[in-house]
């Protein structure tokens, strides 16, 4: 995922954004428990919602304490306490630093391509500590068919943005069966393919000037009728992507914790598009 799926923090109450807050940082502890202290560098919004809807599809008890972090040291903060769910998304948070990381290696140039090489080591035991052996063979698996596709310059943007939403739907799933994996599945599912079409949309220019991969330069005949489609049309397409989104959380039995459900709305209701609409903002100034 691209940074992309945060909440919108004016429209939280104190205690929810408190809360968040509280994911967050137990996720970034989680995370140097398990996967070292070198992968908290790589700590994501993205993953903070991915174990937000783990811990919600598994009505996960939560707990807190106050510490002090390395990043704050000076002001004790209210962190959640280490749980399965946070674990299990701090290990495929590893997993899926080190698979992005052999993918810029593969695919990309330049700077781009030097930064990974040099990530790679770190990532390589980042990986190896998450210990997620299946998790690890699934993403090489969805990954090697997107880069398959990028590699092919697919005109489909559909097609690119389904492999990545079936790859974050098997990881939000795995474990879980019956109507909780379908739910999960569909979760996952329509955030991976709003993720990748958002970041296909915000990268468009820039995927031009530096000659990358980008479905919509493909998908039309000329750049005219790309950025014509890309300023109107495609918003239609994202919208229907985070309707379906939210159908899709709303089948989750509310837990007991219902601050996770709070925060899971506001993100799907109104952060992700809020993100999307600064990044845009902030390309277009450039």
């Amino acid at each position: 995922m691209f940074g992309f799926v945060k909440p919108l923090v004016p429209e939280l109450k104190v205690k929810d954004s408190d809360f968040y807050r509280s994911v967050y940082c137990g996720l970034c502890r989680s995370m140097s428990k398990h996967t070292g202290g070198i992968s908290a560098f790589t700590l994501s919004y993205d993953m903070t919602f991915f174990a937000l809807c783990r811990m919600a599809l598994s009505d996960t008890d939560v707990s807190f304490e106050r510490i002090r972090c390395k990043a704050h040291p000076t002001k004790k903060r209210t962190v959640l306490c280490d749980n399965a769910e946070l674990e299990y998304a701090a290990r495929v948070s590893g997993v899926l630093v080190y698979y992005n990381c052999k993918d810029d290696l593969r695919d990309e140039k330049g700077i781009r391509r030097a930064g990974a090489k040099m990530l790679l080591p770190y990532a390589r035991r980042i990986n190896k500590k998450a210990a997620l052996p299946d998790i690890s063979a699934k993403t090489e698996e969805y990954l090697l068919r997107l880069s398959s596709l990028e590699k092919e310059n697919c005109p489909r943007p559909d097609e690119a943005a389904d492999v990545f939403g079936e790859l974050l739907g098997e990881l939000l799933s795995f474990g879980y069966e019956g109507a909780k994996a379908a739910v999960a599945r569909e979760i996952g599912y329509h955030t991976g393919r709003w993720v990748y079409l958002a970041d296909a949309v915000c990268d468009y220019k820039k995927d031009i000037k530096n000659h990358r991969y980008n479905p919509f330069i493909f998908a039309f005949e000329s750049a005219e009728e790309a950025e014509k489609y890309l300023s109107s049309d495609i918003s239609d397409i994202l919208t229907l992507e985070l309707r379906a989104l939210y159908r899709a959380t709303a089948l989750i039995d509310p837990p007991e914790t219902e601050a996770i459900m709070r925060c899971i709305t506001n993100i799907v209701r109104g952060g992700m598009e809020n993100s999307l609409v600064t990044a845009m903002r902030k390309e277009a100034e450039k």
